[in-house]
Protein backbone atom coordinates (compact mmCIF):
# COMPACT_ATOMS: atom_id res chain seq x y z
CA UNK A 1 0.00 0.00 0.00
CA UNK A 2 1.50 3.43 -1.04
CA UNK A 3 1.85 5.95 1.86
CA UNK A 4 1.69 9.67 1.68
CA UNK A 5 5.26 9.99 1.93
CA UNK A 6 6.00 7.60 -0.77
CA UNK A 7 3.30 9.20 -2.53
CA UNK A 8 4.68 12.90 -2.45
CA UNK A 9 7.97 12.00 -3.34
CA UNK A 10 6.76 9.84 -6.31
CA UNK A 11 4.91 13.44 -7.67
CA UNK A 12 7.95 15.36 -6.98
CA UNK A 13 9.97 13.00 -9.26
CA UNK A 14 7.40 12.83 -11.88
CA UNK A 15 7.07 16.40 -11.69
CA UNK A 16 11.16 16.70 -11.90
CA UNK A 17 10.81 14.19 -14.99
CA UNK A 18 8.03 16.52 -16.52
CA UNK A 19 10.47 19.89 -16.10
CA UNK A 20 13.79 18.10 -16.78
CA UNK A 21 13.98 17.13 -20.58
CA UNK A 22 15.67 13.66 -22.10
CA UNK A 23 18.48 14.56 -24.31
CA UNK A 24 18.03 18.25 -25.15
CA UNK A 25 18.56 19.38 -29.01
CA UNK A 26 20.82 22.75 -27.49
CA UNK A 27 22.71 19.58 -25.56
CA UNK A 28 23.50 17.48 -28.99
CA UNK A 29 24.56 20.92 -30.66
CA UNK A 30 27.11 22.35 -28.33
CA UNK A 31 28.95 18.87 -28.51
CA UNK A 32 29.06 19.24 -32.03
CA UNK A 33 30.92 22.03 -32.40
CA UNK A 34 34.33 22.33 -33.26
CA UNK A 35 37.32 22.15 -30.60
CA UNK A 36 39.49 25.34 -30.74
CA UNK A 37 42.89 22.78 -30.16
CA UNK A 38 43.25 19.28 -29.44
CA UNK A 39 46.43 20.41 -27.79
CA UNK A 40 46.14 22.56 -24.68
CA UNK A 41 49.01 24.87 -23.94
CA UNK A 42 46.55 27.36 -21.23
CA UNK A 43 43.85 26.37 -19.04
CA UNK A 44 42.14 28.58 -16.58
CA UNK A 45 40.05 26.88 -13.85
CA UNK A 46 38.06 29.13 -11.81
CA UNK A 47 36.25 28.58 -8.60
CA UNK A 48 34.17 29.26 -5.55
CA UNK A 49 33.84 28.54 -2.22
CA UNK A 50 33.63 29.41 1.15
CA UNK A 51 35.57 26.26 3.22
CA UNK A 52 38.25 25.00 1.19
CA UNK A 53 36.91 21.80 -0.31
CA UNK A 54 35.89 23.57 -3.97
CA UNK A 55 39.35 25.09 -3.76
CA UNK A 56 41.19 22.12 -3.16
CA UNK A 57 39.68 19.86 -5.93
CA UNK A 58 40.48 23.27 -8.03
CA UNK A 59 44.21 23.24 -6.78
CA UNK A 60 44.36 19.35 -7.50
CA UNK A 61 43.57 19.71 -11.13
CA UNK A 62 45.88 22.46 -11.37
CA UNK A 63 48.69 20.98 -10.58
CA UNK A 64 48.14 18.02 -12.33
CA UNK A 65 47.52 19.59 -15.49
CA UNK A 66 50.67 21.41 -14.74
CA UNK A 67 52.40 18.32 -15.13
CA UNK A 68 51.28 17.55 -18.42
CA UNK A 69 53.22 20.95 -19.73
CA UNK A 70 49.93 22.80 -19.63
CA UNK A 71 50.10 26.52 -18.01
CA UNK A 72 47.65 26.67 -15.64
CA UNK A 73 45.72 29.54 -13.67
CA UNK A 74 44.00 28.40 -10.79
CA UNK A 75 41.64 31.59 -9.41
CA UNK A 76 38.66 32.58 -6.94
CA UNK A 77 36.35 33.38 -9.84
CA UNK A 78 35.97 36.70 -8.62
CA UNK A 79 39.62 37.19 -9.54
CA UNK A 80 39.46 35.94 -13.41
CA UNK A 81 40.59 39.06 -15.87
CA UNK A 82 37.11 38.22 -18.18
CA UNK A 83 38.74 40.06 -20.53
CA UNK A 84 41.27 37.70 -21.35
CA UNK A 85 39.15 34.48 -21.40
CA UNK A 86 40.08 34.52 -24.85
CA UNK A 87 43.92 33.02 -24.33
CA UNK A 88 42.52 30.27 -23.12
CA UNK A 89 41.89 26.38 -24.50
CA UNK A 90 40.72 25.23 -21.57
CA UNK A 91 38.28 26.75 -18.99
CA UNK A 92 36.48 24.74 -15.90
CA UNK A 93 34.27 26.13 -13.15
CA UNK A 94 33.57 24.56 -9.79
CA UNK A 95 31.70 25.65 -6.95
CA UNK A 96 29.80 23.98 -3.69
CA UNK A 97 25.73 23.51 -4.12
CA UNK A 98 23.69 25.93 -2.45
CA UNK A 99 20.06 24.60 -1.41
CA UNK A 100 19.87 21.77 -4.41
CA UNK A 101 21.57 24.36 -7.06
CA UNK A 102 24.10 26.36 -8.05
CA UNK A 103 25.24 29.78 -6.15
CA UNK A 104 23.14 32.64 -7.54
CA UNK A 105 26.66 35.05 -8.16
CA UNK A 106 28.31 32.27 -10.06
CA UNK A 107 25.53 32.12 -12.37
CA UNK A 108 25.22 35.90 -12.16
CA UNK A 109 29.10 35.74 -13.38
CA UNK A 110 28.64 33.51 -15.69
CA UNK A 111 26.29 35.14 -17.85
CA UNK A 112 28.14 38.30 -17.81
CA UNK A 113 31.44 36.76 -19.13
CA UNK A 114 32.33 37.76 -22.89
CA UNK A 115 32.32 34.82 -25.66
CA UNK A 116 34.77 31.87 -25.34
CA UNK A 117 34.19 30.57 -29.24
CA UNK A 118 35.99 26.76 -29.29
CA UNK A 119 37.37 26.65 -25.45
CA UNK A 120 36.85 23.22 -24.18
CA UNK A 121 34.41 23.65 -20.96
CA UNK A 122 34.42 21.70 -17.75
CA UNK A 123 32.74 21.64 -14.88
CA UNK A 124 32.52 20.12 -11.16
CA UNK A 125 30.49 20.55 -7.95
CA UNK A 126 31.32 19.92 -3.94
CA UNK A 127 28.50 18.79 -1.64
CA UNK A 128 28.30 17.86 1.65
CA UNK A 129 25.67 14.84 0.98
CA UNK A 130 24.23 12.44 -1.41
CA UNK A 131 21.07 14.31 -1.83
CA UNK A 132 22.47 17.73 -3.35
CA UNK A 133 21.55 17.70 -6.69
CA UNK A 134 24.73 17.89 -7.68
CA UNK A 135 24.09 16.64 -11.10
CA UNK A 136 22.05 19.03 -12.48
CA UNK A 137 24.15 21.81 -10.45
CA UNK A 138 27.03 20.81 -12.35
CA UNK A 139 25.09 21.04 -15.66
CA UNK A 140 24.37 24.30 -14.97
CA UNK A 141 27.18 25.31 -14.77
CA UNK A 142 27.92 23.61 -17.93
CA UNK A 143 25.31 24.77 -20.04
CA UNK A 144 26.23 28.31 -18.92
CA UNK A 145 29.24 27.83 -19.98
CA UNK A 146 28.77 26.13 -23.73
CA UNK A 147 26.07 29.05 -24.07
CA UNK A 148 28.89 31.11 -24.22
CA UNK A 149 30.36 29.18 -27.08
CA UNK A 150 32.57 26.78 -24.73
CA UNK A 151 32.50 22.76 -25.98
CA UNK A 152 31.67 20.84 -23.32
CA UNK A 153 34.32 17.80 -22.47
CA UNK A 154 33.64 17.46 -18.99
CA UNK A 155 31.08 16.59 -15.83
CA UNK A 156 31.80 15.78 -12.42
CA UNK A 157 30.64 16.22 -8.37
CA UNK A 158 32.65 15.03 -5.52
CA UNK A 159 31.59 14.33 -1.95
CA UNK A 160 32.60 15.98 1.10
CA UNK A 161 31.50 16.57 4.83
CA UNK A 162 29.27 19.43 4.86
CA UNK A 163 29.74 22.98 6.16
CA UNK A 164 26.39 24.10 6.58
CA UNK A 165 26.49 24.81 10.29
CA UNK A 166 23.06 23.40 11.50
CA UNK A 167 22.04 23.76 15.67
CA UNK A 168 24.23 20.71 16.30
CA UNK A 169 26.88 19.51 14.26
CA UNK A 170 26.41 16.11 15.03
CA UNK A 171 24.32 15.66 12.01
CA UNK A 172 24.93 12.78 9.10
CA UNK A 173 26.47 15.01 6.70
CA UNK A 174 29.12 16.29 8.89
CA UNK A 175 30.07 14.54 11.58
CA UNK A 176 29.04 11.26 9.80
CA UNK A 177 31.03 12.62 6.64
CA UNK A 178 34.31 13.63 9.49
CA UNK A 179 36.32 11.17 6.60
CA UNK A 180 35.66 13.17 3.43
CA UNK A 181 37.34 14.32 1.33
CA UNK A 182 39.74 11.26 1.60
CA UNK A 183 42.00 9.39 -0.97
CA UNK A 184 39.32 7.71 -2.67
CA UNK A 185 37.63 11.53 -3.47
CA UNK A 186 41.28 12.79 -4.75
CA UNK A 187 41.64 9.19 -7.07
CA UNK A 188 38.11 10.51 -8.42
CA UNK A 189 39.54 14.11 -9.28
CA UNK A 190 42.61 12.78 -10.39
CA UNK A 191 40.45 10.46 -13.32
CA UNK A 192 38.55 13.45 -14.00
CA UNK A 193 41.22 15.72 -14.66
CA UNK A 194 43.26 13.04 -16.65
CA UNK A 195 39.86 12.32 -18.48
CA UNK A 196 38.78 15.68 -19.77
CA UNK A 197 42.65 15.95 -21.20
CA UNK A 198 41.82 12.49 -23.11
CA UNK A 199 38.48 13.49 -24.53
CA UNK A 200 40.03 17.15 -25.81
CA UNK A 201 43.32 14.99 -27.03
CA UNK A 202 40.60 12.66 -28.41
CA UNK A 203 37.58 14.96 -29.79
CA UNK A 204 35.38 14.05 -27.27
CA UNK A 205 32.40 16.14 -26.48
CA UNK A 206 29.62 15.49 -24.07
CA UNK A 207 26.33 16.08 -24.23
CA UNK A 208 24.88 18.50 -21.94
CA UNK A 209 21.67 17.23 -20.01
CA UNK A 210 20.14 17.41 -16.87
CA UNK A 211 18.55 14.18 -15.15
CA UNK A 212 15.37 13.51 -13.58
CA UNK A 213 15.71 14.37 -10.10
CA UNK A 214 12.66 15.63 -7.29
CA UNK A 215 15.02 17.76 -5.81
CA UNK A 216 15.70 20.07 -8.79
CA UNK A 217 12.38 21.24 -8.24
CA UNK A 218 13.06 21.97 -4.73
CA UNK A 219 15.53 24.27 -6.06
CA UNK A 220 13.18 26.84 -7.45
CA UNK A 221 11.10 26.88 -3.91
CA UNK A 222 12.58 29.83 -1.58
CA UNK A 223 14.92 27.59 0.53
CA UNK A 224 17.64 30.73 1.56
CA UNK A 225 14.72 32.84 2.37
CA UNK A 226 12.89 29.89 4.62
CA UNK A 227 16.47 29.35 6.11
CA UNK A 228 16.47 32.82 6.56
CA UNK A 229 13.48 32.70 9.13
CA UNK A 230 14.97 30.25 11.34
CA UNK A 231 18.66 31.31 11.25
CA UNK A 232 18.34 34.98 12.73
CA UNK A 233 20.48 37.79 14.78
CA UNK A 234 23.11 37.77 12.06
CA UNK A 235 25.39 40.35 13.16
CA UNK A 236 29.16 41.20 13.57
CA UNK A 237 29.93 41.31 17.55
CA UNK A 238 31.77 44.41 18.19
CA UNK A 239 33.69 43.14 20.82
CA UNK A 240 35.23 40.46 19.24
CA UNK A 241 35.83 41.72 15.96
CA UNK A 242 39.47 42.56 15.08
CA UNK A 243 38.68 44.48 11.60
CA UNK A 244 40.60 42.16 9.27
CA UNK A 245 38.26 42.20 6.96
CA UNK A 246 37.71 38.59 6.43
CA UNK A 247 33.89 38.28 6.22
CA UNK A 248 33.94 41.39 3.74
CA UNK A 249 36.66 39.39 1.38
CA UNK A 250 34.00 36.09 2.06
CA UNK A 251 31.22 37.82 1.06
CA UNK A 252 30.26 37.28 -2.96
CA UNK A 253 27.63 40.19 -3.00
CA UNK A 254 28.80 42.88 -0.12
CA UNK A 255 26.38 42.20 2.35
CA UNK A 256 28.55 42.39 5.68
CA UNK A 257 31.31 44.58 6.36
CA UNK A 258 33.23 45.37 9.85
CA UNK A 259 32.32 49.04 9.25
CA UNK A 260 28.59 48.60 10.09
CA UNK A 261 26.92 46.39 12.98
CA UNK A 262 24.00 44.56 10.69
CA UNK A 263 24.49 42.33 7.69
CA UNK A 264 22.09 43.27 4.81
CA UNK A 265 19.79 40.72 4.70
CA UNK A 266 18.11 41.75 1.36
CA UNK A 267 21.57 40.98 -0.22
CA UNK A 268 22.69 38.02 1.96
CA UNK A 269 23.11 35.01 -0.06
CA UNK A 270 23.22 32.62 2.98
CA UNK A 271 26.39 31.13 2.07
CA UNK A 272 27.66 31.26 5.39
CA UNK A 273 31.24 32.46 4.23
CA UNK A 274 31.46 35.49 6.58
CA UNK A 275 30.10 32.97 9.68
CA UNK A 276 32.49 29.77 8.41
CA UNK A 277 35.50 32.13 7.57
CA UNK A 278 35.80 34.76 10.43
CA UNK A 279 38.82 33.86 12.60
CA UNK A 280 37.93 35.10 15.89
CA UNK A 281 34.03 33.99 15.72
CA UNK A 282 32.58 37.90 15.39
CA UNK A 283 30.25 37.06 12.98
CA UNK A 284 27.18 35.74 15.09
CA UNK A 285 23.46 34.15 14.02
CA UNK A 286 21.45 31.56 16.17
CA UNK A 287 19.16 28.63 14.44
CA UNK A 288 16.09 29.09 16.36
CA UNK A 289 17.06 29.87 20.35
CA UNK A 290 20.41 27.70 19.85
CA UNK A 291 23.64 30.15 19.40
CA UNK A 292 25.90 28.85 16.88
CA UNK A 293 29.57 28.02 16.19
CA UNK A 294 31.12 27.99 12.59
CA UNK A 295 32.86 25.28 11.28
CA UNK A 296 36.15 26.15 11.56
CA UNK A 297 35.33 25.41 15.34
CA UNK A 298 33.23 22.24 14.59
CA UNK A 299 36.66 21.16 13.14
CA UNK A 300 38.53 21.83 16.72
CA UNK A 301 36.20 20.61 19.13
CA UNK A 302 36.17 17.21 17.46
CA UNK A 303 39.83 17.59 16.36
CA UNK A 304 39.17 16.41 12.57
CA UNK A 305 41.83 17.63 9.78
CA UNK A 306 41.35 17.24 6.45
CA UNK A 307 43.83 15.04 5.20
CA UNK A 308 45.10 16.52 1.93
CA UNK A 309 46.20 15.29 -1.44
CA UNK A 310 49.95 14.46 -1.34
CA UNK A 311 50.74 16.72 -4.72
CA UNK A 312 49.73 19.46 -2.86
CA UNK A 313 51.66 18.72 0.52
Amino acid sequence: METRKSFLIKGAVLTAAALLPGCSSRGIKYSKRPLKTRKPKKALIAWYGQTGHTSRYARLIGHLWKKEGIAVDVLEYREVKTTALDVYDIIMIGTPVYYYDTPENVKDWLKKIPQIKGAAVASFVSFGGPEGNQHNSATALLELLAEKGGVPVGIDYFMNMSTFPPPKWDTGGTIGHKHLPNENTYNRVRKYAKEILSNIKEDKKIIVDSEADFRNVLKVLPTAGATKLYYRNHKIDKKKCINCGTCEDACPVGAISPKFDEVNRSKCLFCFGCFNNCPVQAVTMTAGSTQLYNFPEFMKRNKIEIKEPDELT
